[in-house]
């Protein structure tokens, strides 16, 4: 069996060699356990491999809603990673400078690092990596989060609504079957 959290090749976009011996583990005639459905379908279509999904899962016990924890100031938090370009620093930049102009009390939080760059052109309070618990609380004092993933989706997200926080990502086919427009998202 072969487990795949992500999608790999998209890990050395930069580097075809690594990019193309990544691709060749899915044809290695494994059987590929993914996390979520789009990453299973994936392997299927592209790669012809045998794949079967296990489901996005939320701890209740930590990722859970905190009466009292929202201010009167509104705050939006974002899953910030600039090394790691799957996750869309920019497009996030990009995001936050336009609410910063249409919105400019409300209150930006980054997490994820301590490594901002490019660093944002306009105030943020930077929380870095936080453990669970402490993410758990930021979730839950945040009106909205954003924690954007252009592969394989992310757990942040679910994680952000469980705390009750509403969460902007990137609508993309990675999501079938996973959040429903209507239902939980």
């Amino acid at each position: 069996y072969y487990l795949v959290q992500d999608f790999e090749p998209s890990f050395y976009p930069d580097d075809p060699p690594h990019y193309q011996r990544a691709e060749a583990t899915y044809r290695a005639g494994f059987r590929c356990v993914t996390l979520g459905p789009w990453l299973a379908k994936l392997l299927r279509e592209s790669y012809g491999a045998k794949a079967d999904h296990f489901d996005f899962a939320v701890d209740p016990e930590t990722y859970r809603p905190r009466p009292g924890l929202k201010s009167r100031q509104r705050r939006v938090c974002f899953y910030a990673r600039p090394a790691t370009p799957r996750r869309g620093y920019e497009l996030g930049l990009e995001a936050f400078e336009r609410l910063r102009t249409l919105l400019p009390e409300v209150e930006i939080v980054f997490f994820g690092t301590d490594e901002l760059e490019p660093r944002p052109t306009f105030p943020v309070t930077n929380r870095g990596k936080l453990e669970q618990a402490k993410l758990a609380q930021l979730f839950a004092s945040c009106d909205v989060g954003a924690a954007f993933s252009l592969t394989n989706p992310s757990f942040v997200p679910r994680e952000m609504m469980a705390c009750g926080c509403a969460v902007l990502e990137t609508a993309s086919e990675r999501w079938e079957g996973t959040l429903r427009h209507g239902e939980e998202a």
